[in-house]
């Protein structure tokens, strides 16, 4: 399985954009497949499946 983080940290309220440069943490590129997010926030946590073309 392979993990990244995006981004981490505080946001203020409102919408947020990040951009992924289809990467690993370790700098290999990424397949494509299906993948899994997850959304952290003091209201909860959300996990969605995403599908990435290539």
């Amino acid at each position: 399985m392979v993990m990244l983080s995006l981004a981490s940290g505080s946001f203020s309220a409102g919408t947020h954009l990040l951009n992924w440069d289809d990467r690993t943490d370790g700098g290999e590129l990424a397949g494509a497949g299906t993948y899994f997010y997850r959304l952290e926030s003091e209201g909860g946590i959300l996990t969605r499946k995403m599908i990435f073309l290539k």
